[in-house]
């Protein structure tokens, strides 16, 4: 998953579906945040999504 946002860590670390995950990421801010976050999820199971990464960069600067 990738987002752009102010926010140190803007998604979570689990979530119960990827409905709730789809859903927190498309209420991000993503056409002026600073940094881009990319995310790596795991389905589990129960179908539960638990992170297994999360890294940030730089947006470029107009």
């Amino acid at each position: 998953m990738v987002v752009r946002s102010y926010l140190y860590n803007p998604l979570n670390f689990r979530y119960d579906s990827l409905k709730d995950l789809k859903r927190d990421a498309e209420m991000q801010l993503n056409l002026t945040g600073a940094k881009y976050h990319i995310y790596l999820y795991s389905l589990e199971n129960d179908l539960t999504l638990r992170q297994l990464a999360h890294e940030s960069f730089e947006a470029e600067k107009d």
